[in-house]
């Protein structure tokens, strides 16, 4: 699917702008102006010949995201989890055809990085590409990373910062490589394909199979914005679970925060939600769709109150009987969380009420 390529291809461009700027100012900050040569020189020698970094080098950013220690501290989870399934999915782009629902898993989770960044523009353009892919058209051919030199005419780089090596020449006299092996190299490119599809396999199911369903597709796409789509009562949420609004409330899944695939988390007695999106509701609000909307994360339910919330998540002691908060999710779905209750130690589980709206699609 060359529309799925292109867009899974175009993606991982705008990763690498949104992480060029914010990589080279945290390293920056850590190590000095000097830490892309310094960097350069390490892996020179660790690997025993020249290394030359580039900023333009997405996967070299990506991998400063995984290797970097200081970035699981600085990056909302589950950041560097997710720059490493980039990686993955970059890997595996100039091996197999994405099929549409492994195009738009890929695509999520780069926008969901780019967010956890800071670069919501472009975490916004990424979203984009996840319309339905146009048509293969024969004459389409798979994505590539080209850079044009300063004559304009495209100059050929390996997808994703791999460094093209020079042939190898054959003694003088020898005989061209024989059938055996080349077979032998066909298996080891097969096996590659067949790892690399295993490992998205393994991001769709951690990322993908809890993913909140898009209210703007399928069964929801009929419904107008504000329609309420569910409600649900007595939800138990224990410590260490995670709920997704449009997918079995009712039944939460184990899974910290960390992980992904989630709308709301409790987690060491204390529910938050993906991005900061947990908003408290003021006493006295209506508990509507349009209440919902309006409320912004971080206000306090009683302006002046020192004992009640005023951050986009709730400790346990402040997730009391009565209090309601909202959720909205990457898709656009918009819930409405009343706290009911807490269960017996040691799950401490959360009892809830749930009302989920069809918000606006996300731009």
């Amino acid at each position: 699917m060359a529309g799925n390529q292109e867009r899974v291809g175009r993606g991982l461009e705008l990763v690498g702008r949104g992480l060029r700027p914010y990589v080279d100012r945290q390293m920056t900050n850590r190590y000095g102006p000097g830490w892309l040569a310094e960097r350069a020189e390490r892996d020179a020698e660790r690997l025993g010949r020249p290394v030359r970094h580039d900023l333009q080098d997405t996967r070299l950013l990506l991998s400063l995201l995984t290797e970097e220690e200081f970035f699981a501290e600085i990056i909302p989870p589950p950041g560097t989890a997710l720059a490493a399934d980039v990686i993955a999915v970059g890997d595996r782009l100039g091996f197999r055809p994405f099929q549409d629902a492994e195009a738009a898993q890929a695509l999520r989770l780069m926008a969901q990085l780019l967010r956890l960044v800071g670069a919501r523009d472009l975490s916004a353009e990424v979203q984009g590409l996840l319309l339905a892919p146009r048509p293969a058209q024969a004459e389409d051919a798979p994505v590539s990373f080209e850079k044009k030199d300063q004559r304009g005419s495209a100059r050929p780089r390996v997808a994703f910062g791999r460094k093209p090596k020079a042939p190898a020449k054959a003694p003088a006299g020898t005989a061209a490589e024989p059938a055996a092996g080349r077979w032998s190299l066909e298996r080891l490119r097969l096996v590659a394909m067949v790892a690399a599809g295993l490992a998205l396999l393994v991001i769709i199911r951690v990322y993908g199979s809890d993913a909140s369903p898009d209210p703007h597709e399928g069964a929801y796409a009929s419904l107008d914005e504000g329609a309420e789509i569910a409600s649900y009562e007595g939800i138990e949420l224990p410590d260490g679970f995670r709920l997704v609004m449009l997918d079995d409330p009712e039944h939460p899944k184990e899974g910290a925060y960390r992980d992904g695939g989630g709308d709301l988390y409790h987690q060491a007695n204390i529910l938050t939600a993906p991005d900061r999106r947990l908003a408290v509701l003021p006493r006295g609000a209506e508990s509507s769709y349009r209440a919902c909307r309006a409320a912004v994360p971080g206000e306090a339910v009683e302006p002046g109150g020192t004992d009640e919330p005023s951050k986009a998540d709730l400790t346990a002691d402040q997730a009391r009987r009565g209090v309601r908060f909202c959720v909205t999710t990457d898709e656009g779905a918009v819930g409405l969380f009343t706290v009911t209750g807490r269960g017996a130690e040691p799950e401490r589980a959360v009892r809830l009420d749930l009302t989920v709206w069809k918000g606006p699609k996300p731009e």
